[in-house]
């Protein structure tokens, strides 16, 4: 290197620190839209292929893949699932109601899987039915711009196929991709009547801007100029707020590994290019949010899927987490992962971003995923959650996922109070979760609007009368209501959360405060105190559970499944009883929950006294009676 080129590095490399230490401050410290100085153009100008692998890093990458099993069997998979789209015709252009979000997605993992597949093994088989589906897809009409989220998709699918396989691509190819990415996906979002998503505040955010990123990365050498206003646009509007203070993420788990997948692949495209994050990852509650997602998966492998999350199915691998333990160095956050890695019956072809899981785990061994220190999490912000568990290890472990907040905010429901509980990898206190949007909006419902009295609280599934949860005379919690967790710990062979939820209850009573523990590691206690102010008359305690019912009382159920019991026991108060009634919903567009029963218990609610309401959750029923736990609220610490 001469002397001019060594002091041309030097003036680079200082002023890349300077722009992204700025671009860092507008994205955690201000409100997004704030002008930011842009990151110097000279890593977005290296040569094809330059999104996520260099060209020059592909022999230490397959190296790697061979170092162990698992490893080999996802690269497999991406190669098994390349060789079946062999024979399959290109996409076609597919509307679901209002959404050609599916379409993108399946884009996306075609395109990603094949230009993986050519760039792996050279075979210009791949390559060619790889630039068959950007073809077709660059032939659509439009990308359903109305929807955003559909061309953020379908744009880092695309971006990452352009780049990947240019080489193979014609002149000719390369030409109509690129002018695709600029007209169907960058200009669009340059419409006001599509883009409210550069400044929203929720995973629209990181899908849309990661996907203009990438198309801009993908064409910056044919379109240099307008390339480089979505980069800076991108850097100055990505919203990390939605981690903050301390990792929550308000639209619960589902949405998490949505909306976060797109983040880590916006940081890791940018960090590839400019040599930094640019201070994205000092954005409060980001480095710990991981462990938030980790948490939120119970020992049955399911989620606790408050809010728009779904627990039909055990989770797959979270490629985000990967992400994340490779930029943290900490392989703990790999541990509910670990045991998916070496199931090997297990199939991930339906991961439409796989390769870029492969990517982010180079240099990994398995062997270093160890236990998580800590079996309690408490995050705040807007939804804020407790999540306990007596192991990360045992079969018999315990887990109780609680949650406080608000019902005024994206995917929420009013769920506010609810939890669920886990036992002997046994879910028995289950959420219902999401129901398919499309379903909803063709019964004409408008499900986006969380006002008091809109379409969405019509829908069972949303609402605190099937949630885990109280509900005053029939009411409806108050949407607006934002409660926090006021108090919680673990010592003493107590393990608890505690949260006034009377701002849910507005104008229905006077003081709610609801308290969840796990008791000596063995049952959870659920307990109500409550103060209607002479709002209401009753109350009525739910939760719903998937189990049967075996043996009943007045104040004792007995939950059987897969070979295992429960004891739901009502302890307070003294002169209530147990109910049981089908989980079938009111309205003819609601889902079916057939195979769910709620547990209720009604009481009144006294203007001249609190009213107690404790129910304890006992695994092992010939035990039972030796687990009894009466302690007012206030003594819990």
């Amino acid at each position: 290197m001469n002397r001019f080129h060594f002091v041309l590095t030097l003036v680079i490399t200082q002023l890349l620190f300077i722009n992204c230490d700025a671009a860092a401050v507008s994205a955690t410290e201000k409100e997004p839209g704030k002008e930011v100085p842009p990151v110097p153009d000279s890593g977005f100008e290296t040569a094809h292929p330059r999104i996520l692998l260099f060209e020059d890093e592909e022999k230490a990458f397959k190296k790697f893949i061979n170092s162990e099993r698992c490893w080999i069997n996802i690269h497999n998979t991406i190669i098994r699932g390349s060789e079946r789209l062999l024979s399959e015709p290109p996409i076609e252009r597919v509307l679901v109601g209002r959404r050609l979000l599916e379409t993108s997605r399946k884009a996306l993992r075609n395109i990603f899987f094949l230009s993986y597949s050519y760039r792996m093994t050279g075979d210009r088989v791949y390559a060619s039915r790889c630039e068959k589906e950007l073809l077709a897809v660059c032939g659509f009409e439009d990308w359903n711009p109305s929807h955003f989220l559909d061309v953020g998709e379908m744009c880092l699918g695309v971006a990452i196929g352009y780049d990947w396989i240019y080489d193979a691509l014609s002149d000719e190819s390369r030409a109509t991709i690129a002018r695709a990415l600029l007209e169907k996906g960058i200009e669009p979002s340059y419409n006001s009547e599509y883009n409210f998503f550069i400044d929203s505040k929720n995973n629209w955010n990181h899908v849309c801007h990661a996907g203009m990123l990438y198309a801009a990365i993908a064409v910056y050498d044919v379109y240099r100029d307008t390339a480089r206003q979505v980069i800076d646009r991108s850097i100055s509007h990505l919203y990390t707020g939605a981690f903050a203070p301390d990792g929550t993420y308000a639209e619960g788990a589902g949405y998490w590994s949505y909306g976060t997948s797109y983040l880590a692949l916006f940081i890791s495209a940018l960090t590839k290019l400019a040599g930094s994050d640019c201070g994205l990852m000092d954005s409060p509650g980001l480095r710990q949010t991981p462990v938030y997602a980790q948490q939120m998966i119970a020992p049955d492998g399911k989620i606790f899927n408050y809010s728009d999350s779904d627990a039909l199915k055990k989770v797959g691998l979270n490629t985000t987490l990967f992400w994340f333990a490779d930029q943290l160095d900490d392989p703990t956050l790999l541990w509910m992962q670990k045991p998916i890695l070496d199931d090997e019956s297990i199939s991930h072809i339906g991961n439409r971003i796989l390769p870029a899981l492969l990517i982010w785990s180079k240099g990994m061994k398995v062997s270093d995923i160890r236990t998580p220190p800590g079996r309690m999490f408490v995050g705040h912000g807007v939804n804020p959650v407790a999540l306990m568990r007596t192991s990360w290890n045992s079969t018999r472990s315990r887990y109780l996922g609680f949650k406080s907040g608000t019902g005024r905010c994206s995917h929420a429901h009013l769920d506010v109070g609810s939890f669920v509980f886990v036992s002997d990898e046994v879910r028995w206190a289950e959420d219902l979760g999401m129901q398919d949007y499309f379903s909803l909006e063709e019964a004409g419902l408008d499900i986006w609007d969380y006002s008091q009295g809109s379409d969405r609280w019509k829908v069972f599934r949303y609402t605190n009368v099937s949630h885990n949860t109280l509900t005053f005379d029939g009411k409806l919690q108050y949407s607006s209501g934002k409660s926090t967790i006021d108090r919680y710990g673990e010592r003493d062979g107590l393990m608890f959360a505690v949260s006034d939820i009377s701002a849910s209850y507005s104008g229905q009573a006077e003081k709610v405060v609801r308290g969840a523990a796990i008791v000596d590691d063995e049952y959870a206690v659920i307990r109500d105190e409550i103060n209607s102010g002479g709002m209401s008359e009753s109350v009525t305690w739910n939760m719903a559970t998937k189990a049967e019912i075996g043996e009943f009382s007045e104040r004792e159920i007995i939950l059987k499944k897969d070979g295992k019991k429960l004891m739901v026991r009502l302890d307070y108060p003294a002169d209530a009883v147990f109910t049981t009634v089908p989980g079938t919903p009111p309205a003819g567009w609601d889902a079916a929950n057939d195979d769910v029963t709620f547990i209720r218990v009604e009481c009144a609610v006294p203007a001249d006294r609190t009213q107690v309401i404790q129910i304890s959750l006992v695994p092992d029923w010939k035990n039972s009676s030796d687990y009894k736990f009466d302690r007012e609220l206030s003594g819990w610490e």
